[in-house]
């Protein structure tokens, strides 16, 4: 199997056209989604506990993984306004979406698919946070 030529950050050209257009879907999709009850909890429990306290205190009675809480916490502190989360999980799958373009194996037919199911930008990206860092 030939070497893919790189053009920017790493990613063919073809790659990059498929990043822009995953971008441009959840540019689209994030200002019409209203966050549920658990994501506003785990946002004020990053905004108002302390590092130590939330993970061995709070977080034995949440749903969403440590790690999750870990990337709320410096934005809440710095007092970003909740409406942002969801820009902030978006973020977070672009990252993902981006190493999957640059390091997988698959043709290029398979990586121009995968981030416009339904899982990748929407399930994961917009409507759970917390999954986007799988």
């Amino acid at each position: 199997m030939g070497q893919r030529r790189r053009a920017i950050l790493g990613l063919t050209w073809p790659d990059v056209a498929i990043l822009a257009g995953y971008i441009a879907v959840l540019c689209l999709a994030i200002p019409h989604y209203l966050p549920w009850e658990d994501e506003g909890r785990a946002w004020i429990a990053a905004r108002y506990f302390g590092f130590f306290d939330l993970i061995f205190h709070v977080l034995r009675y949440e749903g969403h993984p440590a790690i999750w809480y870990v990337v709320l916490l410096p934005v809440a502190k710095l007092g970003v306004p909740y409406v942002y989360i969801n820009w902030l999980s978006a973020a977070c799958g672009i990252a993902g979406i981006y190493f999957l373009l640059r390091y997988s194996p698959f043709p290029l037919y398979v990586r121009a698919v995968l981030p416009f199911g339904f899982a990748l930008p929407y399930e994961y990206a917009v409507a759970t946070p917390s999954y986007c860092l799988f």
